[in-house]
């Protein structure tokens, strides 16, 4: 697939996607909604990556949100029918759960709306000290949408009704405070740092990690002992990787992971 509005790189281990709508503040319009899919489809079937950083291209901004332009002009008749099924699929990136591996957002700048939401679906995230993540639909007029649920499940009650009451933006200290972001670093120091961080959760077993992420999705919501008894493990349990973490642990040596 050729993208136009995404920049979706492979290197080793690791997924780059970055967001590049920069003359848009990378607002999430519904053609880098439908590439955004199809590149986290590409990642997620493909057995040489295991880890994803998702970012935004330029200074100002990880992304705006919503192209709320888009909305107000219309899409067209196949740009309709693209969202439709995105959303019909659980594909579409705003609301995405598909994605089993870990995925890492290197958030700066402003990280609006849709752009919080979908920095929020990633599983670590790293900020550079100029970020400000808000929810801006009420200033707008617009009903709750996704994000709203994404923020309830990411920080205290009343800090995220502040957020959704005011469309006031939480700074990355702020942030940090609360637990929505794992890191913050100057902004030269981004990319660096998401790359560390993709370094750390390459130094565990993939498979592993990707069951972690599957029962960390599958008991939100669920009662503690329901949760308890939730048993994703046996891929891993039967992996070669496993029989690979218990030689390498015996021998003193660090383990050589193939994901399988």
């Amino acid at each position: 697939m050729e993208y136009e509005n995404l920049l979706y790189e492979k290197q080793g281990r690791v997924a780059t996607f970055t967001l590049n709508r920069p003359e848009r503040l990378n607002a999430l319009n519904s053609d880098l909604r439908w590439e955004l899919a199809h590149a986290y489809a590409d990642f997620d079937n493909d057995p040489d990556l295991w880890v994803g950083i998702l970012t935004g291209v330029g200074d100002r901004a990880f992304s705006a949100g919503m192209d709320v332009k888009e909305r107000a002009a219309g899409m067209t008749p196949e740009q309709e029918a693209r969202v439709e099924w995105l959303v019909t699929n659980g594909r579409d990136p705003n609301n995405n759960i598909s994605v089993t591996k870990p995925m890492i957002a290197a958030v700066h700048g402003w990280t609006l709306g849709a752009g919080l939401s979908i920095a929020l679906q990633c599983d670590v995230i790293v900020a550079a000290d100029d970020a400000k993540l808000a929810v801006t639909e009420v200033k707008r007029g617009l009903p709750p949408t996704w994000v709203l649920v994404r923020t309830f499940q990411a920080m205290p009650y009343h800090v995220a009704m502040e957020m959704n009451l005011t469309g006031d933006p939480l700074t990355a200290q702020e942030a940090l405070h609360w637990g929505v972001v794992n890191k913050v670093v100057p902004l030269a120091e981004l990319m660096d740092a998401a790359h560390a961080m993709a370094d750390r959760i390459l130094d565990a077993a993939p498979l592993g990690a990707r069951a972690a992420k599957h029962k960390a999705r599958l008991i939100q919501g669920v009662p503690f002992e329901q949760a308890l008894r939730i048993d994703v493990g046996e891929p891993a349990r039967l992996s070669e990787d496993l029989q690979e973490g218990f030689a390498a642990f015996a021998e003193r040596r660090k383990p050589v992971w193939r994901g399988r």
